[in-house]
């Protein structure tokens, strides 16, 4: 990832990368999915959502706000 982003948030879930990346944008907050699972096996890897480091701290509250609301948090 290019310099000034950095991870958000992490799942091994792919709609929830995209519910995530969805929520922050709704926010204004510019979002990316990084798909690092394998393409064979799902279960194998992750996809990260990157942030504009400026927006991290935001990002991370309404991330965390989301989670414990809808019941959704991940154990990493």
């Amino acid at each position: 990832m290019e310099n000034g982003w950095v991870k958000a948030y992490e799942t091994s879930v792919p709609y929830q990368a995209n519910i995530i990346q969805s929520m922050l944008t709704e926010h204004d907050i510019e979002a990316v999915i990084i798909n690092k699972q394998n393409s064979a096996l799902i279960s194998i890897g992750k996809q990260e959502v990157y942030v504009p480091e400026e927006k991290l701290l935001r990002a991370l509250q309404l991330i965390n706000n989301d989670d414990t609301e809808n019941g959704t948090e991940e154990e990493e």
